[in-house]
């Protein structure tokens, strides 16, 4: 009877912990991508990202300028990809900041959030046919990655807590066997 117990115990812990929906921990991500993240003067800038609000209208700003507008899809992921867009041949070395706005000022569908944001550097060439990013810069362009996976703590440790429970119920058992008149 123990062992029946314990096997349907197990059963049923291991199916409600496989019974979350694995895409459940990505929704209402959002984020943009900008490519690339260095480039010269004159070069050309692509943007796209999720977690628009549907239809919504986007802005793209190059540091504080309006570059750009799009629609983003319909779809339930809030889509977006703005056409590729021309740096001016004029703009100065340095690190500037590329961020993507809802033009009525409505947040994006993650926690809030107002703006997305992303920095792109830009670096001129020099006589050497290197890159030079200005002074004082050290020419590393920052980006930001996607935030992927989850956290697998919380698994092991119920796995771990399984384990302990179903050792105990096991010694539990073989105490109640043991033979009385040995």
């Amino acid at each position: 009877m123990i062992k029946r117990l314990v096997l349907l115990v197990t059963i049923l812990a291991g199916s409600l912990v496989l019974s979350v929906p694995a895409n459940a921990q990505y929704e209402g991500l959002c984020g943009i991508i900008v490519d690339p993240t260095n480039l010269a003067p004159g070069g050309q800038l692509s943007v796209s990202g999720q977690g628009a609000p549907p239809g919504a209208t986007l802005e793209l700003l190059f540091g504080s300028t309006v570059i750009a507008s799009v629609s983003a899809n319909n779809d339930t992921d809030g889509t977006f990809l703005f056409p590729p867009v021309t740096i001016p041949t004029t703009t100065a070395s340095g690190d500037y900041s590329v961020t993507v706005r809802v033009e009525n000022g409505e947040a994006f569908q993650c926690d809030g959030v107002e703006v997305l944001t992303g920095v792109v550097t830009v670096a001129t060439r020099s006589a050497g046919g290197g890159t030079s990013t200005g002074a004082g810069s050290t020419g590393s362009g920052s980006s930001s990655l996607p935030a992927t996976g989850s956290d697998s703590l919380p698994m092991a440790q119920l796995g771990a807590l399984l384990v302990v429970f179903g050792g105990l119920a096991v010694l539990a058992a073989r105490k109640r066997r043991s033979p009385v008149g040995v």
